[in-house]
């Protein structure tokens, strides 16, 4: 709240609960978005909060201090929150904008916690692509396709099954 007129807070009704998401002119940045945490900040607030936040934001860049929350996995929370919060399948999309946000500063972000959260969120955002592409445009080989290079990128090794291994695994194809 140090660089904020409390009274604007005041008459924003914003209170820093949870959910809560309240953009402010600053003379030294375009905006300054308040993220609400409630009573007590933790991880699931802190992701909350800046999915939340990350929807409002109408810049390319943002950069954001909730990572020196002293909350273990901070810096997790925050990327999860950016990624996971900004996500939007725009596959069918022809009109209207998108999400401005492309770069986000953390001021002191853990590396290791950083590396994991940037793992999790690409693999759960490559999972909703492929959830929400109707079937009429993935073939069922394709997406397995997809699906076994992501393994093998990842490190892992993939089986993909054809109709015959199905039938003859029981499986009720």
């Amino acid at each position: 709240y140090a660089s904020a007129d409390p009274s604007l807070l005041e008459l924003a009704k914003f209170e820093g609960k949870s959910g809560q998401v309240l953009t402010l002119p600053h003379p030294e940045a375009k905006a300054v978005v308040f993220v609400g945490l409630g009573d007590e900040a933790t991880f699931e607030t802190i992701r909350s909060g800046v999915g939340n936040a990350v929807r409002v934001v109408k810049t390319e860049r943002a950069v954001t201090n909730l990572d020196k929350v002293r909350v273990d996995g901070a810096t997790r929370a925050v990327v999860e929150g950016a990624a996971l919060g900004g996500y939007q399948f725009r596959a069918y999309k022809t009109e209207g904008e998108g999400l401005s946000i492309e770069i986000l500063e953390l001021i002191e972000g853990n590396e290791d916690e950083l590396g994991e959260a940037l793992i999790t969120t690409e693999a759960t955002n490559l999972a909703r692509n492929w959830v929400n592409t109707p079937a009429l445009d993935k073939a069922p080989e394709t997406l397995a396709e997809e699906m076994r290079e992501a393994a093998e990128a990842a490190g892992l090794t993939a089986e993909v099954w054809d109709e015959d291994r199905i039938v003859a695994e029981k499986l009720g194809a």
